[in-house]
C-alpha cells in the first residue's frame, strides 16, 4: 500500500527551489514518516579553510547546525556515530540506554562525497521505516545538489546573481513586515572590489585571475556567515 505521507514528503522536496525551504521540507517529511522528537541537519566542512570537506581528512572535519549557523561549530568526531556514517556512507543506528529510543544518523550524499548529515531522534523504528527515511534523505541530497548547481558559481562556489536577487527580494519582504526599529535589525549589505584585478588578468593570464578569485572567495567564506 502506498504511504500517502511519504509521497507528500517527496513532492514537498522536489517542488522546492530554495535550500532553506528544502531543508524545512526534509525535517517535516521525516516527522511525517516516523514519530520523532528531533530532526537536525548538519553541514560538514574542512576546519582549515571552511570549504569543501574531503573524506580523507576526517580529523580536520567540523560540523555546524545547517538550520542555525549561529549555533557554533564542533568537531565531527565529537558526535557519536557521525564519523562512521561519513566514512562508511551508510545509516548508523545508536540505541539509548533504556532501549526504547534510538538515534539514526544518515549521510547526505553529494556528487563524490558526503556533504552533510541528518540526525533523527525517534522511537525504535522498523526496517521499512528505516528504508523510507534513508530514501528521503537521498532525494533531499539529489535536490540539494541541483539547487547548489543552479545557485552557485562553478569556480568559487559562491552564490550567483540569481541567488542574490532571490535572497535580497526575500529579505526586503521580511523587512517590510518587521515591526522592530531600525536599530534592532541586524542586516548589512557590503560591496567588495579586488584592486588591480584587470592588471592581474592582463599580465599573468586568466588562469591566475581565476586563482585570485578562488582565494578571495575562500577568504569570504571563512569571514562571513
Amino acid at each position: 500500500m502506498i504511504d500517502k505521507q511519504y509521497v507528500e514528503a517527496i513532492i514537498g522536496l522536489t517542488e522546492q527551489f530554495n535550500q532553506q525551504l528544502l531543508m524545512k521540507r526534509l525535517t517535516n517529511g521525516v516527522g511525517g514518516v516516523t514519530p520523532c522528537s528531533a530532526v537536525k541537519v548538519f553541514d560538514i566542512f574542512n576546519a582549515a579553510n571552511e570549504v569543501e570537506f574531503s573524506a580523507g581528512n576526517i580529523g580536520g572535519a567540523m560540523i555546524r547546525d545547517a538550520q542555525d549557523p549561529q549555533a557554533g561549530r564542533r568537531w565531527l568526531q565529537e558526535e557519536e556515530g557521525f564519523v562512521q556514517a561519513v566514512t562508511e556512507k551508510k545509516v548508523v543506528q545508536i540505541m539509548h540506554e533504556d532501549d526504547s529510543k534510538t538515534r539514526l544518523v544518515f549521510p547526505i550524499p553529494g556528487l563524490n562525497h558526503t556533504i552533510g548529515l541528518v540526525s533523527v531522534d525517534c522511537d525504535k523504528t522498523d526496517a521499512d521505516n528505516m528504508f523510507l527515511l534513508e530514501a528521503l534523505v537521498k532525494i533531499y541530497g539529489n535536490q540539494n545538489f541541483l539547487l547548489t548547481r543552479n545557485e552557485r558559481d562553478g569556480l568559487t562556489g559562491l552564490m550567483n546573481r540569481a541567488a542574490f536577487d532571490d535572497r535580497l527580494s526575500r529579505i526586503m519582504g521580511q523587512l517590510a513586515n518587521d515591526k522592530r526599529s531600525k536599530d534592532e535589525r541586524n542586516i548589512c549589505l557590503a560591496i567588495l572590489d579586488i584592486d588591480h584585478f584587470k592588471q592581474v588578468n592582463d599580465e599573468f593570464g586568466h588562469l591566475f585571475g581565476d586563482e585570485v578569485l578562488l582565494h578571495f572567495a575562500q577568504l569570504m567564506t571563512r569571514t562571513f556567515r
